[in-house]
């Protein structure tokens, strides 16, 4: 954790075992979560630097971290095709499990409502899930290599992705 104010590094996250590949911040602000080759996920308190919750379940690289809007629930996505939700009140995996036709999930983002959670893969497309139900309800198809990133505009009125093919993607979404 660094001081910008000062320049100065305050503290360092310790405790994963391998490269970490994702973070994500919980919307208010308090917690961290970072995701791991070492299959594990981390929630740090960020007042106090220390890890509150390790969480596992995903047996191989966790690429892509995303909080719900409301900070309830941690999304992930794993190099093991899988991508898992997280109760972080109780700290362990929650219902659905949503099980593609992919090898590897590399990025995913919740619809600023909740309501969607989008995940890309390498399949070049986007599948686009219920976060409820856990329901893949369609795809999106445009790229031509693994998608690497996803965000959604502040207003969920775009979706945008970049991929390995070189290119942003920008989808209206309605």
């Amino acid at each position: 954790i660094w001081d910008l104010g000062e320049g100065r590094l305050v503290s360092t996250l310790k405790g994963h075992l391998s490269y970490v590949w994702s973070v994500a911040f919980s919307p208010d602000g308090l917690l961290l979560a970072s995701g791991s080759r070492d299959t594990t996920i981390r929630i740090w308190d960020l007042e106090t630097g220390k890890t509150v919750k390790t969480l596992r379940g995903h047996t191989s690289y966790v690429w892509s971290l995303c909080f719900s809007p409301d900070g309830s629930r941690l999304a992930s996505a794993s190099d093991d095709g899988t991508i898992r939700l997280w109760d972080l009140q109780e700290g362990k995996e929650a219902p659905p499990l949503f099980k593609g036709k992919t090898k590897q999930v590399w990025s995913l983002c919740y619809s600023p409502d909740g309501k969607y959670l989008v995940s890309g893969s390498n399949e070049d497309r986007i599948a686009v899930w219920d976060a409820g139900s856990g329901e893949e309800i369609k795809f999106l198809k445009g790229h031509t290599n693994i998608i690497e990133s996803l965000s959604f505009s502040r207003d969920g009125a775009y979706l945008v992705s970049g991929s390995d093919d070189g290119t942003c993607l920008l989808w209206k979404w309605s």
